[in-house]
């Protein structure tokens, strides 16, 4: 009556996981889309250019008078309209988790990882219009993701997680920054 559990291997594991990701991540810009006077509210339509296979999409936000999806590989997507999309890579490839726009500045938050590193270190990006993009310095090597990040009171939050270097264990971490940028 119930299937047999299935062992995947860490590739397998890991692709099943982007692949999830990825439909969350198109079904979240398909959400934005709905604010779309072009289309009725009942109906969903695919948006070109799709982003590339294998790329995830993980938030997008209205702002500036514009969308800006973030994701996965440093892809960005902006449109004016919600209905034509340009796709933007940004070099290196940080992973974009959440990104909030506060006073004509976009702050992003993600992860990192190094060819030569076994462990994510965190991100923090900046940026004027969405397209071009400047790493800035975060202050706890032993947080690894952030996840999320926020505005409110005159402060930027960032949440993510970390891992404690002596024991090991993982933990929450929130940092926060009144500009951004320190």
């Amino acid at each position: 009556m119930f299937a047999e559990p299935r062992e995947y291997n860490h590739e397998q594991l890991n692709f099943e996981m982007k692949r999830h990701r990825l439909l969350i991540g198109l079904m979240t810009v398909a959400g934005a889309l709905t604010a779309c006077a072009a289309d009725s509210l009942d109906q969903w339509q695919w948006r070109n250019p799709l982003p590339d296979y294998g790329c995830i999409l993980n938030r997008v936000l209205y702002a500036n008078g514009s969308f800006l999806a973030v994701g996965e590989d440093g892809l960005t997507l902006s449109s004016s309209s919600g209905t034509n999309w340009t796709l933007n890579r940004i070099t290196p490839p940080e992973g974009f988790l959440d990104v909030v726009y506060v006073g004509g500045m976009y702050v992003a938050v993600g992860h990192h990882r190094a060819p030569d590193q076994s462990q994510d270190t965190p991100v923090i990006l900046t940026s004027s219009n969405g397209l071009n993009w400047a790493v800035q310095d975060s202050p706890d090597p032993s947080v690894t993701t952030l996840l999320r990040v926020t505005y409110g009171n005159g402060l930027f939050v960032a949440v993510g997680t970390g891992v404690d270097p002596v024991f090991g264990n993982g933990y929450g971490a929130i940092l926060t920054s009144p500009d951004g940028l320190n």
